[in-house]
């Protein structure tokens, strides 16, 4: 997701299915994810893409410590 959550528009939608089905459930950016990685000690934060998935990615982290 962009940092804005509108983009792709796909993961928008996904977003308000999850908010309208879950318990706080929603789609969430790069940048949140680093974020919550951080705060939780985690390292060396790696995104990957993954190969013919669009715009999919993985995010690696290590532990702190």
């Amino acid at each position: 997701m962009s940092e804005d959550g509108i983009d792709p528009a796909f993961g928008a939608v996904f977003a308000v299915n999850m908010l309208v089905s879950s318990t706080g459930g929603g789609s969430y950016s790069e940048g949140e994810y680093r974020r919550w990685l951080t705060e939780a000690q985690f390292r060396d934060i790696e995104s990957l893409a993954v190969p013919d998935a669009g715009n999919t990615r993985l995010l690696f982290a290590s532990v702190a410590g």
